[in-house]
């Protein structure tokens, strides 16, 4: 891939006045940051791009996509890997950190591949033991969301204005009169209930992405998680050139949003958020680290910084150039994708897990 010219966004969390400076380092007691790359390099081959990851919350299994050679599963926190897709999922790649959907009940994963070859795209309902493929569109996806229990797929086609909704998990696909323009995140809550952000606001349809009316001025940005019938999504503002970061929620299928806790000021929510033992703890990446809240999004708190060797990150677009994370709560183990823009086939799978 060519270099890219990227506008890197300061991104310092800052907790409080007093803490916009400080650095987070690894919590007494916790593992240091453990590179992953040469376990994955070792069974995957080399990538040349990035990579998508996410863990099956039922057995903590990490699951990364992987460019040109499928899915990967450890199950030994990142120590070794073994292919997991059998073919299913091949020729493509993630394009986003948002480009694999994992179901907060556990057991059920998606991967929204690019590219222009048949079947890079698919899922398992199984917690990664077999695995379908999506019907292919085009040069594919950079990411999506499904609705599991009626089969439900929205996703946001690559480099083209395409917004597609497959009510057959992927097997058929119907190109909706919504051109993706400026979206930047998309969710759904039912079979018809679907819902976008183009960064100005949220919009809402009720008949499967046939009409659209506008329900929030949140800014939201990549997939609306859902979990016990409640919404959560990331939302970034930027006001007079610095970026506040939280997280939005929604009870009543995407109808209204508010905002689940509190802001967290010079921050960017990039990945997430993901959960932990309860719905109330709730963990994200920004482009320096990882914070969390164990209230519901009340106060939120830095977990770690990313190692102070790693790549900087900065979006290019579409969540493209954002760290991708991941999170086994019952393990309390984080795992993180670092893009290297400057290098791309040198980005870096990172482990860091706290004390238990």
């Amino acid at each position: 891939m060519d270099a890219l010219a990227v506008l890197f966004l300061s991104a310092t969390v800052a907790l409080g006045a007093d803490e916009t400076d400080r650095t987070v380092k690894p919590q007494a007691g916790a593992e240091p940051w453990t590179n992953l790359t040469e376990a994955l390099t070792k069974a995957s081959g080399k990538g040349n791009f990035r990579l998508a990851l996410g863990v099956d919350r039922l057995t903590g299994n990490l699951f990364v996509s992987r460019w040109f050679t499928g899915v990967w599963v450890s199950g030994d926190r990142g120590m070794s890997f073994t292919r997991a897709d059998g073919s299913k999922v091949s020729g493509g790649g993630p394009f986003s950190c948002y480009g694999l959907f994992s179901a907060p009940e556990g057991g059920k994963l998606a991967v929204f591949n690019m590219n222009n070859k048949p079947g890079p795209s698919g899922y398992t309902l199984d917690g990664g033991k077999t695995w379908e493929s999506f019907e292919s569109v085009g040069r594919n996806w950079d990411y999506g969301a499904i609705d599991w229990d009626s089969k439900t797929v929205f996703a946001a086609r690559h480099e083209h204005d395409g917004m597609h909704v497959s009510r057959d998990m992927g097997l058929t696909w119907t190109e909706l009169d919504l051109k993706r323009g400026e979206v930047k995140g998309l969710g759904v809550f039912g079979p018809k209930a679907l819902v976008i952000s183009d960064g100005k606001g949220v919009q809402r349809s009720e008949d499967e992405g046939k009409s659209w009316s506008k329900v929030s001025d949140h800014p939201c940005t990549g997939t609306v998680q859902v979990y016990k019938d409640v919404g959560y999504w990331l939302c970034n503002r930027k006001v007079h050139k610095q970026w506040t970061a939280s997280v939005v929620s929604s009870r009543d299928g995407g109808r209204t949003w508010k905002d689940a806790g509190s802001s967290v000021p010079d921050a960017m929510f990039c990945s997430g958020p993901f959960f932990g033992k309860s719905e109330s703890h709730l963990v994200v990446a920004t482009l320096k680290g990882i914070l969390e809240t164990t209230d519901g999004g009340a106060t939120w708190k830095a977990v770690v910084d990313f190692p102070a060797d790693a790549p900087v990150q900065a979006d290019h677009k579409n969540g493209c150039g954002f760290p991708s994370l991941a999170y086994d709560a019952n393990r309390d183990v984080f795992y993180v994708f670092l893009v290297n823009m400057k290098d791309w086939p040198e980005g870096q799978l990172l482990r860091y897990a706290r004390k238990q």
